[in-house]
């Protein structure tokens, strides 16, 4: 099994989570092939219920999306509105 990394964007207080996290940059994160979303919020040690939506280069996806090397990922709190 090889590794691929990815840059992760946290939105909202999701960045007190990560020791260290860059807001102008994100974090670069090394994970194995195959990792979908759902593994990566366990890496990265994030509360499953407040990490809610999630986009790959752009686009939404769900927990069960695999990702890729050099992948971009913006997670964010759920959203409200009113």
């Amino acid at each position: 099994m090889g590794f691929i990394r990815v840059n992760v964007r946290l939105y909202g207080t999701l960045s007190s989570y990560v020791h260290g996290y860059d807001h102008e940059k994100g974090v670069d994160v090394v994970i194995g092939e195959g990792t979908t979303i759902a593994d990566l919020i366990s890496v990265l040690s994030l509360p499953v219920n407040v990490a809610r939506l999630f986009f790959v280069k752009g686009l939404s996806q769900k927990l069960t999306y695999q990702l890729n090397d050099q992948d971009e990922i913006s997670i964010f709190l759920p959203m409200a509105g009113g």
